[in-house]
């Protein structure tokens, strides 16, 4: 059996500015019930008759980068203490331990989520999380949730029409999931959409950068058909092969509304795809875009941006210098049928 965690030490005990380590001897009954249910099949669960059970909201903190359980050694993975949140109804908060640095590859596939859930990185920004080049990392099926502090890269969703190679935000059976990604890192990962992440659902991108991801078909950066949010941050050097090299946002291909985007204080450099080098405004898309900076993206439409078919583009206080189209709109593209207002903004070059 696992050693007793700190918090029955000491159940008031902080570990860090913000964070509490106050699990339950509930919980940590449980924690060792799962991963002896692992090590043996589930035998050892069903005979302890330890289902997951609701205890209000519950904090797992993360001590080891392993991601192959150990019902023996008393530490916690992160895909174990997922799975212990899922099996919570309420919402859960899961961090990691103070000396944790380096990189946590995944060798058991994506991390699946599908209950409210907050993952906090390390203080220090200093942990990667790594799908090998062989698996996405992570898929929100419901719930709200959050990331931040964590780089994500190496992520690969494959062919796979769902796309999002570090993250799929899927919104099933008509509720919409929920996710903020805040403070952190996305690079190297690739998907057929959305290199970085596919959102069919709400998604808030906060301080953060996408660099070096890429997408098969749209979406170098980010594919969107639901509602996104960019706000403070960056995507430079992503790529995709048809439509957005930075962010690609439609009309999903299964009908119903457009993709919503909203571009504030960001900037996209050096993305390039053949519709929409930063950004692809795609079928009845409706995109604003807010002191906001393009530069030396490149497209064969819209260098900067490309506004398609019955879209929506709003440019407003922002700048667009450098960027090169092959034929139609260095700066931007706006399609017949589609509705571009360009305000107090510049384009040059």
């Amino acid at each position: 059996m696992s050693k007793y965690p700190p918090s029955l030490k000491n159940p008031s005990q902080s570990y860090g500015p913000g964070r509490q380590r106050r699990l339950s001897f509930f919980l940590w009954i449980r924690d060792c019930a799962i991963k002896s249910f692992h090590a043996r099949g589930g035998l050892a669960l069903a005979a302890a008759g330890l289902l997951p059970l609701s205890a209000g909201a519950a904090d797992f903190t993360v001590d080891t980068l392993s991601d192959v359980s150990n019902a023996t050694d008393g530490l916690t993975t992160l895909r174990e203490a997922i799975v212990l949140a899922n099996g919570n109804s309420e919402a859960d908060t899961i961090s990691f331990d103070d000396g944790l640095t380096g990189t946590l590859t995944l060798t058991q596939g994506q991390l699946v989520v599908s209950d409210d859930l907050t993952i906090e990185g390390p203080e220090a920004d200093d942990l990667t999380i790594s799908g090998n080049n062989s698996s996405r990392i992570f898929q929100f099926t419901g719930g709200t949730s959050e990331l931040s502090r964590l780089t994500l890269s190496n992520g690969d969703a494959g062919e796979g029409f769902d796309g999002g190679g570090a993250i799929l935000v899927e919104s099933l059976g008509g509720a919409s999931t929920n996710l903020t990604v805040l403070n952190s890192k996305l690079s190297g990962n690739s998907g057929r959409d959305g290199g970085g992440i596919s959102n069919y659902g709400t998604l808030s991108v906060v301080n953060s950068t996408f660099s070096g991801n890429s997408a098969l078909y749209d979406g170098g950066g980010i594919s969107n058909y639901g509602t996104l949010t960019v706000l403070d941050s960056a995507f430079s050097g992503n790529d995709a092969s048809y439509d957005g090299g930075g962010i690609f946002n439609s009309l999903p291909d299964s009908g119903g509304d457009g993709g919503t985007l909203s571009v504030v204080n960001s900037t996209f450099s050096g993305n390039s795809a053949e519709y929409g080098g930063g950004v692809s405004n795609g079928f009845f898309g409706t995109l604003s875009v807010l002191n906001s900076r393009f530069s030396g993206n490149s497209g064969r439409d819209g260098g900067g941006i490309s506004n398609d078919a019955g879209s929506t583009l709003s440019v407003v206080n922002s700048t667009l210098s450098g960027n090169y189209s092959a034929d139609d709109g260095g700066g931007i593209f706006n399609s017949v049928g589609s509705t571009l207002s360009v305000v107090n903004s510049t384009i040059s070059g």
